[in-house]
């Protein structure tokens, strides 16, 4: 099958516009059946059925054939214009603000028609698409100045519940996150004061050592990690971070059973917060901390992730 997409992405085959769309590896980007760019290698390209695929596998908008704006074409009315006109400024816009005040929206109203409609067009919310779209340009386009000189190589990974990225500085780990995690902008400024460093796309043995990793853990066949790491935080949280790495693979435990480990029994909010502030999942395993009464309490990436890795655990734990 990939060869007959690949062989109409060549000769720009309208027929399956809408139907498939084209991700490039080397360029990140993913394009129409129809484009008109350069065309890429038959290895370095994929073919997904939606936008949504798309994105959580790490792809990006194509700025020549524009296929975000095309997906909302085929839907928008002339009474919704203005959610076209929005659309295509959010596509054409590197680093949209945070602030919807910042866009150009008319009214509350319309937003309200605009939120609802890119969650059902595209299949993710719109705050999501924002914080992804703001992410890839940080690390993406970041340069040296005088005051940040040390290089912090990133690199990506795709897992079954969505992209993740992580960063490493001197062959150690510093971070894993989903890239649509709320916090993860923010993470990333911190990381980049800490270590006074930019961001640089590598791939290098150790992030293939990473990759190959996280794909084990995913497929069942991996229950410890042997990646070294390099946690920035407090002493304290350090602590707490140590003690999560202690949790046997396939089991859960509590705040409070958490606290108790640690010997500060009166610090369940403190470890939870440290828990919080954990900037490399899985591996630092706080999705392995539930509620007292068995919930599944506070994760970063969504608790729908979180009962996900909790069932691996659960189901290939020996």
């Amino acid at each position: 099958m990939k060869q007959k997409l690949f062989d109409a992405l060549l000769r720009k085959d309208k027929y399956y516009v809408g139907k498939y769309y084209a991700a490039i590896k080397t360029t990140r980007i993913f394009c129409k059946m129809d484009c008109g760019c350069k065309k890429p290698l038959y290895d370095n390209t994929f073919f997904y059925k939606s936008i949504k695929e798309c994105l959580e596998k790490g792809f990006r908008s194509c700025k020549v054939c524009r296929p975000l704006s095309w997906e909302f074409s085929q839907v928008i009315t002339n009474d919704d214009t203005h959610i076209y006109e929005y659309i295509s400024w959010l596509q054409k816009n590197k680093f949209p603000d945070k602030s919807y005040k910042k866009h150009p929206i008319s009214s509350l109203e319309n937003f309200k028609k605009i939120k609802q409609k890119f969650q059902k067009t595209i299949g993710i919310s719109l705050g999501k698409y924002i914080r992804i779209k703001r992410v890839r340009h940080i690390l993406e386009n970041d340069i040296p100045n005088s005051k940040y000189t040390n290089k912090i190589f990133f690199s990506h990974l795709s897992t079954p519940i969505g992209e993740m990225v992580f960063c490493y500085f001197d062959n150690k780990l510093n971070l894993l996150e989903f890239v649509d995690r709320k916090m993860l902008e923010t993470e990333l400024q911190f990381l980049k004061d800490k270590l006074q460093g930019v961001f640089i796309y590598k791939n290098s043995k150790f992030s293939d050592k990473v990759t190959k990793q996280i794909k084990e853990y995913f497929d069942g066949s991996r229950t410890s990690f042997s990646i070294k790491l390099d946690p920035i935080g407090t002493d304290f949280q350090k602590n707490v971070w140590n003690g999560l790495v202690n949790i046997s693979y396939g089991k859960v435990i509590s705040y409070k059973e958490q606290a108790n480990y640690l010997k500060i029994p009166s610090a369940v909010r403190a470890v939870a917060s440290a828990n919080g502030k954990n900037m490399i999942s899985i591996i630092i395993p706080c999705h392995r901390v539930i509620g007292s009464d068995g919930k599944m309490a506070g994760y970063g990436g969504g608790i729908e992730r979180k009962k996900y890795l909790i069932n691996i655990e659960k189901n290939n734990a020996k």
